[in-house]
C-alpha cells in the first residue's frame, strides 16, 4: 500500500501509513489501531480513506478497512476527572516519577 501512495505522490498519506505500527487481518478485514491522534485525523480525512481503498484494491485486497481510535490512559484519565468534577469533585492526579 504504502508503494501505491509512493507512485501516486501522496507523500503525507504514506508517511502517515508507514507510522501505523498496529495493523491485523480479522475475519478478511484490515483492521488499523492507533493512539495517536495526528495519524487517526489524517487517514479519516475523506480523501484518504478513498485513496487508501484504491492502494488496497491495486493489491488485490477485498476486505473492509476499519481504523481504530485507541484510547491512552491520558485520555482515559481525562475522561474520568470531566465525570468526577461533574459530580462536584475536584481531584488532582500527581504524578510520580
Amino acid at each position: 500500500m504504502v508503494l501505491y501512495l509512493k507512485e501516486n505522490r501522496r507523500i503525507a498519506l504514506q508517511v502517515a501509513c508507514g507510522n501505523v505500527l498496529d495493523t491485523k487481518i480479522i475475519d478478511g478485514n484490515l483492521v488499523v489501531n492507533t493512539n495517536e491522534q495526528y495519524l487517526f485525523d489524517t487517514i479519516m480525512e475523506k480523501d484518504n480513506l478513498l485513496i487508501i481503498k484504491k492502494a488496497l484494491e491495486w493489491q488485490n485486497f477485498s476486505g473492509q478497512l476499519i481504523i481504530n481510535k485507541i484510547k491512552t490512559k491520558k485520555d482515559l484519565q481525562k475522561e474520568d476527572l470531566e465525570k468526577l468534577e461533574k459530580l462536584g469533585l475536584n481531584v488532582k492526579i500527581i504524578e510520580g516519577d
